[in-house]
């Protein structure tokens, strides 16, 4: 039931584009809260009430502080050469236009994160609406990776999950200064919030409330068809909410995996990959990303840096490459405390299998992780 539904559903998302760019404009961007139409495809996914017999947007990498308070008009920052984008035109491209808003609305407040070839910004829409703002460094723009940020706007455009950092729509004046508008996260993302002193170091509800999330997240994206896969799971990439709900985010590396397909070996952050993809295998699926959430679940027990402990033999801390060769090969898992509840330590062991093949899937994950909340209910 599940597929067949996620199939209709990605049917149906040209439709639900054209729909989704007005009620952005007129509604969201308007200050009001977000009446975006729910796809039946995607009720039964709020409250994380998937089982197994039932059917089975920050978007930053580093906290949300401004660190730029002048505020500049989006409409003047590019002055970037358009030669080597002649051959293609954003203005022909229908599906960005029906999710494009105007950019001399959009006020420019302050960066709040950035990669090698992005960087975020904080912006104000219509002066009073708050959003995140992607785009690329100026000094790293090029026609292929104009390109994947459109294929990731694209991508991104017909999620609709309470777990997913939602995408509001994207803007530009000319190719090179296309930037994709998502919804502002306030309470940044779950490493900024793990390091912070005044967490709590023990599992509690928030904790498992928290897992909860972000696996029901990768159920949304494992049951279309054919599956997403992330790809980037890890700490950086889940944002919190106000209300403290934390979202899957940077859907950059992510892909849609067919059975026959092959996928980019290697593509991800190294310390949350999973051994076949550090291994360089292109035949991986969403396995992967059940691999990642493990990693994520020690990361949750720990508040540390997943084999934040890892050491060599005379006792010195081990670099990225001997970690990842240690994973690849099944000698290194990521740690867990005393205090972490058995079942829960049982299940995150199981995400973290050497064998892919024997990895739950998110779903199941998502049904055992709503009977361990309920039984520690009293206790936590």
């Amino acid at each position: 039931m599940v597929f067949t539904t996620m199939w209709v559903y990605r049917r149906r998302v040209p439709r639900a584009l054209d729909r989704r760019s007005k009620i952005v404009r007129e509604s969201y961007l308007g200050g009001l809260s977000p009446p975006l139409a729910r796809s039946p495809a995607t009720k039964s996914y709020r409250g994380g009430r998937r089982t197994p017999l039932s059917g089975g947007p920050r978007c930053c990498p580093s906290g949300y502080e401004t660190t730029d308070n002048n505020i500049s008009r989006l409409s003047t920052r590019s002055t970037h050469s358009t030669n080597s984008f002649t051959a293609y035109s954003l203005w022909n491209d229908e599906e960005l236009l029906s999710l494009q808003v105007k950019c001399d609305e959009i006020e420019d407040v302050g960066t709040i994160g950035s990669g090698s070839f992005g960087i975020i910004w904080l912006v104000k829409y219509r002066g009073s609406q708050l959003l995140a703002s992607k785009r690329l460094r100026s000094d790293q723009v090029t026609k292929q990776r104009t390109q994947a940020l459109i294929e990731e706007i694209k991508m991104v455009a017909p999620f609709d999950h309470p777990n997913v950092v939602r995408f509001i729509g994207c803007a530009w004046t000319i190719e090179t200064d296309l930037q994709a508008l998502f919804e502002y996260m306030e309470n940044g993302d779950l490493r900024d919030y793990l390091v912070n002193p005044s967490s709590p170091r023990h599992w509690s509800q928030e904790l498992l409330q928290l897992a909860l999330d972000v696996i029901e997240a990768l159920v949304y994206m494992h049951s279309f068809t054919p599956p997403l896969v992330h790809r980037d799971l890890k700490s950086r990439n889940i944002m919190l909410s106000s209300e403290f709900k934390a979202k899957v985010a940077d859907f950059g590396a992510s892909r849609y995996k067919s059975v026959d397909e092959t996928m980019t070996a290697a593509v991800g952050t190294g310390r949350w990959l999973a051994p076949e993809v550090i291994s360089g295998s292109t035949k991986y699926d969403q396995s992967v990303d059940v691999f990642s959430f493990g990693v994520v679940l020690s990361e949750l027990d720990t508040h540390t840096i997943p084999y934040d402990d890892a050491r060599s033999a005379n006792g010195n801390r081990l670099n990225d490459i001997a970690i990842l060769q240690l994973v690849a090969t099944g000698q290194l898992r990521p740690r867990f405390g005393a205090g972490c509840p058995p079942e829960l330590h049982a299940l995150a062991d199981r995400c973290l299998d050497q064998d892919p093949g024997k990895r739950p899937p998110a779903y199941v994950v998502a049904y055992e992780l709503r009977n361990i909340q309920r039984s520690h209910y009293a206790s936590l």
